[in-house]
């Protein structure tokens, strides 16, 4: 990849860390709030959702393989799915 395509990938994956910490932060939370038995469900779909999302962005990738946008693809997936993963524990999991 040269500078004038990877400077994309950084975008993405600027944008995808502070998700990713979020993440691991709202989870740590959960850890701390949740009963064991609700806490060993979510251990158990948080090891689905991981997979699936793995899965989603390297399938996203492969469309593009060989090409310049293969990294883009798949750090552009990552973002999405850890994003829209935060919120989906914060509404799910985090109540008043």
């Amino acid at each position: 990849i040269d500078s004038a395509d990877g400077e994309p990938v950084l975008e993405i994956y600027r944008q995808f860390q502070p998700y990713d910490k979020a993440l691991n932060e709202i989870y740590a939370l959960l850890k701390e709030q949740l009963s064991s038995e609700t806490m060993q469900n979510l251990q158990s779909e948080q090891i689905k959702w991981i997979e699936k999302k793995e899965a989603t962005a390297t399938n996203e990738a492969e469309k593009y393989k060989g090409g310049s946008f293969e990294f883009v693809a798949y750090n552009s997936s990552l973002y999405g799915t850890t994003k829209n993963r935060c919120y989906e524990l914060v509404n799910n999991y985090m109540t008043d």
